[in-house]
């Protein structure tokens, strides 16, 4: 069975740690598993000068991708303009494998010293044991057939370790032996397959990760970017952002084969407070709030906003042209130049947004008390950016409209 985890955000010792924080991100898959502790939220940062001199070895894991940067890692399998670290000194493989490359990082580029294979984990589809199908189950699944077999349970719940529909039936997955707990939910209907032996049920499940999640987040201030439990192998799979060597060590102690830790970056010889802050490839001038981490905001709805400077306080707005004002949080990697117009460029150095100009922005939205004061524009409200904008595009591209280049 498969049961999405979390994602989560931390608080203190992370790579960017600004003093005020945006909305908690969620996962985009039912779960049954516990979520992350939302107390702690995912920072914004400004944008920052390069770390003069600083360097620590890292060890990227991503997906090779190609934008104006040169070559990239990216974090995520999509890699078009993707949040991700610019690779020099050597030759990747094609765009989309995926690799692991270590070398020297000084928030620009990383020189590449080694580059190898890297197998990302995949998930599973939800499988029928009875019958060696898989996949969603057909005609739904009846309350009476969910009924019955919570009856078949009672008193002994402790050892349900999940419930999903595959190959049209209910699978009723448990901890422990084929005993009499299992003939009695086998009896409950005849489109429920039981299957027994998994290593811990859904309460040791729950306990398990949000024991992780909180000790990840909020003591060694760790951004998730994935993470997920899967009952067909044990383990309960996490994927940061960054972590030093010696935090990983420390959870593999901690955790045993209950945990698998990796990292996007892994910073080998130096604490993670040394990683130096990622620079966009076109220099800033203009402080914008941004999201602290890589990981994506939900898009919960769509706002056509137009951005006005305000040269007073030297800071960015948008509105929809009924006086209220919003300020917009920014993916990662995202910057912005001054000027006229001051323009938004994402983390491949493109023009995304200009001031002057109507952008749809999807995305979703937040408090206002979650951006650092000097940040706010004297807005009152706050739009979580989620991804690559949409001009107006008879004004900014307009030959897109020619279908000859598309």
């Amino acid at each position: 069975m498969l049961i999405v985890l979390m994602l989560g955000a931390c608080t203190s010792g992370a790579v960017n740690q600004p003093d005020t924080t945006v909305a908690g991100r969620t996962s985009d898959s039912s779960s049954t598993s516990a979520p992350a502790d939302t107390s702690s939220r995912p920072p914004l940062e400004t944008t920052t000068t390069v770390d003069e001199g600083r360097q620590v070895t890292i060890a990227v894991s991503g997906w090779v991708g190609e934008d104006p940067r040169g070559t990239v890692v990216c974090p995520f399998e999509i890699t078009a303009a993707c949040p991700g670290v610019p690779v020099t000194g050597g030759d990747l493989p094609p765009v989309g494998d995926p690799v692991r490359v270590t070398g020297r990082y000084d928030g620009l580029s990383l020189q590449m010293e080694a580059v190898e294979s890297w197998t990302p984990y995949e998930r599973a589809e939800l499988f029928n044991p009875c019958t060696g199908g898989s996949g969603p189950g057909t005609g739904g699944q009846s309350p009476e057939i969910q009924s019955r077999v919570e009856d078949a349970l009672a008193g002994d719940e402790n050892r349900l370790a999940g419930l999903w529909l595959a190959d049209g039936q209910l699978v009723v997955a448990l901890t422990g032996p084929d005993d009499q707990l299992a003939a009695r939910v086998r009896e409950a209907h005849d489109r429920v397959c039981v299957d027994v032996g998994y290593p811990r049920s859904q309460e040791e499940v729950m306990a398990l990760t949000s024991d992780i999640s909180r000790a990840l987040i909020l003591d060694e201030g760790v951004w998730i970017l994935d993470s997920w439990d899967s009952l067909f192998d044990g383990p309960i799979r996490v994927r940061s952002e960054a972590i030093d060597t010696p935090t990983m060590k420390a959870f593999a102690d901690l955790y045993g084969d209950a945990l698998d830790l990796t990292a996007y970056i892994e910073v080998l010889d130096a604490p993670l407070a040394d990683l130096p802050t990622q620079q966009p490839p076109i220099p800033a001038d203009l402080v914008i709030p941004i999201a602290g981490a890589r990981g994506r905001v939900p898009v919960t709805g769509t706002r056509n906003l137009v951005l006005t400077r305000d040269g007073e306080q030297n800071c960015l707005y948008a509105d929809e042209g009924d006086g209220r004002r919003w300020v917009v949080v920014w993916p990662y990697g995202y910057s912005a130049m001054s000027g006229d117009p001051t323009i938004v460029y994402d983390p491949a150095g493109k023009e995304v947004a200009r001031t002057g100009v109507p952008v749809e922005l999807d995305g979703s939205g937040s408090e206002i008390d979650q951006v650092d004061p000097t940040q706010r524009c004297e807005a009152d409200s706050v739009w979580q950016n989620g991804g690559p904008t949409r001009y107006e595009i008879e004004t900014v591209w307009p030959q897109l409209l020619d279908p000859e280049n598309e």
